[in-house]
């Protein structure tokens, strides 16, 4: 595939941002552990108007909404990273040189049909994504302790939107009709491992609300 347009790493944000500033009805996204996969995640939770988002990525640390969810995949390794648009445009993350990469935008419909067609394999064969990792044990254990949205946010210095999405991608997950319903499925479901009293072990520090940075 011959790309159309090298981006600078520097400008890989405003990219995203200009791909989906007119709104997105769906977004394709196979995410590494680079610069790019970095971004386009960093980047979802300040999208506006993204209707379906299916999303592929590796077992690198995600903090935000891709880090679990209904519309989340993990593969052990993928080829390369990608956003794909309304299967419209795309950027994409190639080798470029002597053991080099750079990062592509492309508008060329039959490029952007391969990328969207390697995107769905990878999600036909990746696993459903953990639900309950990266930042999301914390936020069940302060939703669990009566936390609003915007404390949670605030206790975890991150948008409040992005909490939101993530609550409703554990009600989802859970099959919980309500906030309330989520935390004691919670429980059932094994997804709080710390016991209401506040007691712990030394393994669990990192799942639990005390060890939650604080502002």
């Amino acid at each position: 595939m011959k790309p159309e347009r090298p981006i600078p790493e520097n400008r890989l944000r405003a990219v995203v941002h200009l791909l989906a500033e007119r709104g997105v009805e769906e977004l394709v996204a196979v995410l590494g552990d680079d610069p790019l996969g970095r971004t386009v995640a960093d980047s979802l939770a300040d999208l506006p108007h993204i209707g379906l988002v299916r999303i592929v990525r590796t077992p690198a640390p995600f903090d935000n909404e891709v880090a679990a969810g209904p519309q989340v995949r993990v593969l052990g390794a993928v080829p390369l990273s990608a956003a794909i648009v309304d299967g419209r445009a795309a950027v994409v993350r190639l080798p470029y040189g002597e053991g080099g990469t750079r990062v592509f935008l492309t508008a060329n419909a039959p490029h952007v049909a391969t990328l969207a067609s390697m995107a769905d394999h990878l999600w036909d064969v990746a696993c459903p994504a953990p639900v309950v990792e990266g930042r999301g044990p914390v936020i069940l254990h302060l939703l669990a302790g009566g936390l609003t949205d915007a404390a949670i946010a605030a206790r975890l210095s991150i948008a409040e939107r992005t909490v939101r999405r993530q609550i409703s991608g554990l009600m989802q997950a859970a099959g919980a009709a309500s906030r309330f319903e989520l935390a004691v499925r919670a429980h059932q479901l094994g997804w709080l491992p710390c016991p209401a009293g506040g007691t712990r072990h030394h393994h669990d520090q990192d799942m639990c609300p005390e060890s939650a940075p604080r502002q």
